[in-house]
């Protein structure tokens, strides 16, 4: 078979793989896919990893409304907590949506210090709640984190004297070549569930987190469509190793041409 075919195969290919990975992901090595780390894995969410930057201004940034979300009202801190907790940012704020009788509320906690961040097990079981694990869940992001399937630990809090909650727990790391790694911690309460029916509130999680997103962190809105091409979590490996295999036939088609031009000298 004459070499041409292979030359046009793999260039086609090559530029396949050039387009669809972004520059961010050929120029840096910032942000691994794999996350080993146990200590940050309380309440069955396992964190996931990601290299674009977390905005430095969340709550300037995070509209009142989103969608058929609006925003009612931001819970004020004492200046001193961020001393205590180690913490970087931290935003509460509470959201209405026609149809729930209860507001969302969210919170978006990030730090780069281990102590910022507790079993939020251990802080409802102390404010009188009894924990129970739901199974956890996952949501697909592909617009806002790329494409990944970001694991969700979700809790159901029940109260003697109060509705039950679902709690929703999400884990970010962000990871740097210059910079001790931050962990953003995305949380989610829906008060007033029915704890026998919490696959049925996933749906609403899933909307809201979805509009969410976007506004927390870089690179949202499909800055990372390559990785839906290539597959959730192969991301930037897969897409050189087939560039490897896309040049592999130009080597070696060069190669043969060096030799041949040797032996015909």
């Amino acid at each position: 078979m004459s070499a041409v075919p292979y030359r046009g195969a793999a260039i086609t290919t090559l530029l396949i793989v050039l387009l669809v990975t972004p520059p961010a992901e050929l120029f840096h090595r910032d942000g691994a896919f794999v996350d080993t780390r146990a200590d940050l894995r309380t309440s069955d969410a396992t964190p996931i990893v990601l290299s674009d930057g977390l905005r430095s201004d969340i709550q300037d940034v995070l509209p009142l409304q989103l969608g058929k979300y609006k925003g009612v009202a931001d819970h004020s801190w004492d200046a001193n907590l961020s001393k205590i907790l180690y913490y970087d940012q931290l935003v509460v704020r509470d959201y209405v949506t026609p149809g729930i009788f209860y507001p969302f509320q969210l919170m978006v906690l990030t730090a780069r210090h281990a102590n910022a961040f507790h079993d939020p097990e251990v802080c409802f079981s102390n404010q009188g709640g009894n924990v129970r694990h739901a199974e956890p869940t996952a949501i697909h992001l592909g617009g806002a984190l790329g494409a990944f399937q970001v694991p969700v630990g979700r809790m159901v809090i029940h109260y003697d004297d109060a509705p039950a909650k679902l709690v929703y727990n999400v884990y970010v790391v962000e990871t740097h070549d210059a910079a001790p790694d931050r962990t953003t911690w995305i949380r989610v309460t829906l008060p007033g569930v029915v704890p026998s029916a919490v696959d049925s509130y996933d749906a609403l999680f899933k909307e809201f987190i979805g509009g969410v997103a976007p506004y927390i962190f870089h690179g949202a809105g499909g800055a990372r469509t390559s990785f839906e091409w290539l597959g959730n979590v192969a991301g930037w490996p897969v897409a050189y190793g087939i560039g490897l295999v896309a040049v592999a036939p130009l080597a070696g088609e060069w190669i043969w041409s060096r030799r041949k031009e040797a032996e015909e000298e």
